[in-house]
């Protein structure tokens, strides 16, 4: 159900996504986006409008005061999320095990993304993309980096969100994109 597109240059976050919503195989053009800016943070989700509704509308973890942004995404960030989630019914469990969703955060021109069972991963490209789109993004931004390195962010993450729609039944427009 989606694609969600990061691009980073000159130090600052490029974020994109789509506007398809899929489920039982029936897909819907939503008119809520699923990238957004809260506080000190772009984010871009995947698995659950529920879930991007409550990190949008409630979440607000503690500000990173220093500029370690691994260690502050692995500890506070992934603590007050899994605190937060389980505060507004989102937490599952299995075997012990806690879950989310995943989807991207942007800080301070670094990308990091959340995964279901709360780990933390951050790209050595100045690129990624999740979703069902997936694979077909970074194969996009893999081509644009390495061939056209005079293109726009923006120009970078529509065309990935372009590719994504194209070969995925679950990526549709409008496409939103985002800095910060």
């Amino acid at each position: 159900m989606t694609c969600i597109v990061s691009v980073i240059k000159d130090d600052k976050v490029w974020m994109g996504a789509d506007s398809a919503g899929v489920c039982n195989n029936i897909l819907d053009i939503r008119s809520d986006k699923k990238v957004f800016i809260k506080n000190d943070f772009l984010i871009g989700f995947t698995s659950s409008f529920r879930m991007g509704d409550i990190l949008k509308y409630n979440f607000n973890p503690t500000r990173c005061e220093d500029w370690d942004l691994e260690k502050y995404m692995v500890t506070t960030f992934v603590d007050d999320l899994r605190e937060f989630f389980s505060k507004h019914g989102f937490l599952k469990k299995d075997n012990n095990v806690d879950y989310g969703g995943n989807f991207l955060v942007g800080i301070r021109g670094r990308i990091f993304e959340i995964g279901t069972d709360f780990q933390v991963g951050w790209t050595s490209n100045n690129y990624t993309a999740i979703g069902s789109g997936e694979l077909v993004a970074k194969g996009a931004l893999y081509t644009m980096f390495n061939n056209f390195e005079n293109l726009s962010p923006l120009t970078m993450c529509t065309a990935a969100l372009n590719a994504a729609q194209h070969h995925t039944t679950s990526v549709r427009e409008p496409f939103h994109i985002l800095s910060i």
